[in-house]
């Protein structure tokens, strides 16, 4: 029996025979996506509406995003849904997401650390996940690195050196929003109910 099995943009693409039927079903993870299930072409056409179906979503979640380093709610909820994160991961996110505004040196404190650099790496290197996964164009510092951390969180008002201790960090709603939505948080924090829909008011 003929079978293809595909990752395309992060999901993956299975077609195969069902009864003499080529049939095509989109996956995140273990998951079906949305009841997908596409039908009545030869194997390679049914993996190529698959693949047309996702580059329409991602198109619509592209257009949607109000900046192009911060992805919608829906689509940070698929990074959580799939990204194993370590429990000092999570302990920064949940903490982030309880305050909204919080110094690097705070997101150390979250997770354990003396030190506001093991937040900056390790928060730093989430974001960067993120970033990969929702494909995110994130602002650079001067030397054309980019600052990973705002994949996540943005510049709070207070302006300076994202990599010291002090700078505010203010967590996008989308990612609390999204947080939510894949099962990390059980409820929304107070400071959302001035946001709609992840978005600001």
């Amino acid at each position: 029996m003929e079978r293809h099995d595909k990752i395309y943009n992060g999901y993956r693409i299975i077609a195969a025979e069902i009864k003499g039927n080529p049939v095509a079903q989109i996956y995140l993870g273990k998951d079906r996506v949305g009841g997908m299930r596409f039908e009545g072409e030869p194997i390679e056409g049914v993996s190529a509406e698959a693949r047309a179906w996702i580059d329409g979503r991602l198109k619509a979640d592209r257009e949607a995003q109000r900046a192009a380093n911060i992805a919608t709610p829906e689509r940070y909820a698929e990074f959580f849904r799939l990204e194993k994160l370590g429990e000092h991961e999570r302990a920064m996110l949940l903490a982030h997401a309880k305050d909204r505004v919080l110094t690097a040196g705070a997101l150390a404190r979250a997770a354990g650390w003396d030190s506001f650099s093991s937040a900056n790496v390790h928060y730093g290197y989430l974001g960067r996940k993120a970033a990969a996964f929702l494909g995110l164009e994130l602002p650079r510092r001067r030397d054309g690195t980019p600052v990973y951390t705002m994949a996540l969180a943005e510049d709070a008002g207070e302006g300076g050196d994202p990599d010291n201790s002090n700078f505010q960090w203010a967590v996008h709603p989308e990612v609390v929003e999204g947080m939510f939505r894949a099962g990390l948080l059980n409820e929304l924090p107070n400071w959302m109910s001035h946001h709609e829909a992840g978005r600001p008011a």
